[in-house]
């Protein structure tokens, strides 16, 4: 082998593996938006008493956000939806607040 037929197998090589991460990134993109418009519709659901209004809007929803992240390559829309999901957590869940604590000791 020559140095260049070398360069040339290492070059294929690395391509295919930079190839394989931007697949893989792309999929671990598209799993954490699912997962946080999922889990906003699981807050609203729960809110809401699971109204049937509710869950079928929210599986629309899913389903847009789904085609407009893989088939039309928008991204932006899953920051929107992390930062959505993370505002509702905090203010619902309030991590930085102590737990009360309460007993039945008297």
């Amino acid at each position: 082998m020559t140095a260049q037929s070398q360069l040339e197998a290492y070059l294929g090589e690395f391509r295919q593996r930079l190839k394989a991460l931007i697949v893989a990134r792309g999929a671990a993109l598209l799993a954490v938006a699912a997962l946080v418009v999922t889990l906003v519709a699981v807050y609203f659901g729960i809110r809401r008493a699971f109204d049937p209004q509710i869950i079928i809007s929210a599986r629309i929803v899913l389903l847009l956000s789904l085609i407009a992240e893989y088939g039309l390559e928008i991204n932006p829309a899953s920051f929107l939806t992390a930062a959505l999901a993370t505002t509702i957590m905090c203010v619902t869940v309030r991590p930085w607040l102590f737990p009360a604590v309460r007993t039945t000791l008297a």
